[in-house]
């Protein structure tokens, strides 16, 4: 079974996502301190699409 994550945007507000599709979005390295993080795509519910910067460490596995 492939790993899910999940990011969060407040404690009721996440989105979850598999490992597959946290390969794909797009890479990022802050230029502060060189850690990474993940460019996430989210679409709204009027079809627009939103790109979230998200810090690796705020990206949670979750439990099987």
């Amino acid at each position: 079974m492939a790993k899910k994550y999940r990011f969060r945007f407040s404690e009721t507000n996440w989105v979850e996502f598999t490992q597959e599709k946290l390969d794909s979005f797009d890479d990022v390295v802050y230029t502060d301190d060189n850690s990474k993080g993940k460019i996430i795509p989210i679409k709204r519910f009027d079809y627009k699409v939103f790109k979230i910067i998200a810090p690796l460490d705020m990206i949670e596995l979750l439990e099987e």
